[in-house]
């Protein structure tokens, strides 16, 4: 199986990643557009790629400008993938699984 097979050969995979897409492009208007709530857009993405956006921000820490921010960005698009992976393993090992038992 192929890499990116494995990230999108699952719904549940695609999902997330979709999720991860409009989370993703809502922050950028809410950035963009400003507004009361423009401060903590950025939290939304980082929650939805958890547990490695944890890693996101000590890494855009090293780099300062607006390579501090490319780099952000780029940790929580490797985490998504990584999150993706990991949905991927589990929804094969499940599907596994109950082949085995029937």
């Amino acid at each position: 199986m192929n890499v990116l097979g494995f990230l999108f050969g699952n719904w549940f995979a695609r999902a997330y990643l979709l999720l991860v897409a409009v989370v993703a492009v809502s922050v950028f208007v809410i950035l963009e557009v400003g507004g009361e709530d423009a401060n903590l857009a950025g939290v939304w993405l980082i929650l939805v790629t958890l547990p490695g956006s944890l890693l996101a921000s000590p890494v855009s820490g090293l780099v300062t400008g607006q390579l501090s921010t490319v780099t952000f960005f780029c940790a929580l698009a490797i985490s998504a993938l990584i999150n993706a992976a990991m949905i991927s393993l589990l929804v094969h090992a499940v599907s596994r699984l109950f082949r085995s038992r029937a």
